[in-house]
């Protein structure tokens, strides 16, 4: 009678041929797997974006509304399932990666293979032959949105390596800086335009002007915006005219609203404005000579952490990062290693 041959004694050799069979050894995860007949390895998704690690909004970026929501992969927003134009069916899979359209409008498609969607089609006749109808797919084409060109290698290196952020366009419209605002505060633009056009009333009635903007016309101008504009959304375009675009004065008042340090770096003359909230003043910092006055500001803040926005060709972008990345623990780390370098000189 031949010996009986375990399992594992079979993995460690070639394939065996038993009752017509063949027993093959697999390799996945670092551990070795028996299949029968056909050889089956399951495939990861190797997807190029990484997780966001910070804390998400706790309401749907499209209805403003809680409940059931669903993560962005690459960003701070979420969404409900029926809010979403790009969600797959099978969201509930833990191995489905979904990003929101704004990420993908920026980076390009997610490519999940997990992720499965539900396809719209169209019918289209295409000549009065008596030919068989061909059906094609009705999915709309990605439209490019703005990006600041031509960024200095050492404002990327901040913002990548020191702040661990990233850039994100906003659309080629007029209304970049309200849409630069919303993307960081998670607002659509008309909420923006509607809570400057609030402080802006506040501020003529108090009799107030700030340090960077004295004109009293353009606050009333602002307080007195169309009433469409407090309707405009995310990833919608609607063009206005060049006398009412947006710029630095709006970005100090919606600095006074929410209490929040707000620079804007200029790329084209590699400088940067910094308003400040408390004292309704803004400063100045030439980034060729200056640049480490603003990692200091950014490593000596304890209250909030600035925001940051990218002007250049007439056009903002907004500038995402962790704001829980509190340089307390950059400091924590700093004096470790320079305890350690004491305790080697001794």
């Amino acid at each position: 009678m031949p010996s009986k041959v375990s399992i594992k004694t079979m993995m460690q050799y070639a394939s065996i041929p038993v009752l017509g069979l063949t027993l093959k050894p697999v390799t996945m995860n670092g551990k070795r797997k028996i299949t029968i007949g056909k050889q089956w390895i399951t495939k990861k998704t190797k997807l190029m974006y990484k997780r966001w690690r910070g804390k998400r909004w706790n309401f749907c970026m499209a209805c403003n509304q809680g409940g059931n929501l669903i993560e962005c992969h690459t960003c701070i927003h979420v969404s409900h399932a029926e809010c979403s134009s790009n969600m797959p069916i099978n969201y509930a899979d833990k191995r489905v990666v979904w990003r929101c359209t704004a990420c993908e409008e920026e980076d390009g498609k997610t490519q999940c293979s997990y992720a499965k969607y539900k396809v719209t089609y169209k019918r289209k006749i295409m000549s009065n032959n008596n030919k068989r109808d061909k059906i094609y797919n009705d999915k709309k084409k990605e439209k490019t949105t703005g990006r600041v060109e031509e960024v200095p290698e050492y404002v990327t290196r901040f913002i990548e390596k020191d702040l661990k952020g990233r850039i994100v366009t906003t659309h080629l419209d007029g209304h970049c800086v309200r849409r630069a605002i919303g993307k960081i505060w998670n607002l659509h633009p008309g909420q923006v335009i509607q809570y400057l056009a609030t402080k802006c009333q506040k501020m003529l009635d108090q009799e107030l002007t700030t340090q960077w903007e004295r004109n009293v016309e353009w606050y009333e101008k602002t307080a007195n915006r169309p009433r469409e504009w407090r309707e405009l959304k995310n990833n919608v375009p609607e063009q206005c005219k060049r006398d009412e675009w947006g710029g630095s004065s709006e970005i100090n008042i919606w600095a006074i609203i929410t209490k929040t340090i707000m620079v804007e770096i200029n790329v084209d003359n590699e400088t940067a404005l910094i308003h400040y909230p408390d004292s309704y003043t803004t400063t100045g910092l030439n980034l060729r000579t200056q640049m480490q006055a603003l990692k200091d500001m950014q490593a000596t803040t304890h209250t909030k952490n600035p925001e940051y926005l990218i002007y250049g060709q007439n056009h903002y972008n907004a500038v995402w990062y962790n704001t829980k990345n509190k340089t307390k623990g950059n400091n924590k780390i700093k004096r470790k290693k320079e305890k350690k370098q004491i305790k080697n000189k001794k």
